[in-house]
């Protein structure tokens, strides 16, 4: 079983049969759906990657931050610059914010912390919608100062 997952998953009102493991949840059909249809093509169905061109995620670092931010905020609006698993990787991955519900991403970020890392709990719909708030509010603050600035 998951470290933490059942507690987790439990506090944030999730049911979780005795013996049932998270993969084995409803929201697991979701996450391993929407994973397929997204995220597959390039991170493979194992989450091996493509070497020279796109990241695994089986053991991750951002997967397996105990905080699922960076998890949620890349799945929602993509990455490209930064260094992943210690080296550039050639092809830029962009955001789902406007093709994933907050329980779309939710599940999807969910079944790809329970496949790809040992340990990593499962994330809420609050989760995602927090951050989505944060960065709407961020972005807001930079038009804001930049509408300011001469």
């Amino acid at each position: 079983m998951l470290k933490g997952g059942l507690r987790e998953w439990r506090e944030k009102g999730y049911p979780l049969e005795k013996g049932q493991a998270l993969t084995d949840l409803p929201y697991a059909a979701d996450g391993r759906r929407l994973y397929a249809q997204h995220c597959s093509t390039c991170h493979g169905e194992s989450g091996k990657g493509v070497p020279g061109h796109f990241p695994p995620l089986r053991d991750d670092p951002l997967l397996a931050a105990p905080d699922p931010w960076g998890a949620i905020y890349v799945t929602l609006y993509g990455l490209s610059g930064r260094p992943v698993a210690g080296r550039q990787w050639e092809a830029r991955m962009g955001g789902f914010a406007r093709y994933l519900s907050d329980t779309e991403a939710a599940a999807l970020v969910s079944y790809a912390r329970a496949q790809f890392v040992l340990g990593a709990g499962p994330v809420a719909p609050s989760d995602v919608a927090k951050v989505r708030r944060q960065v709407e509010s961020a972005r807001a603050s930079r038009e804001a100062s930049k509408a300011i600035a001469p």
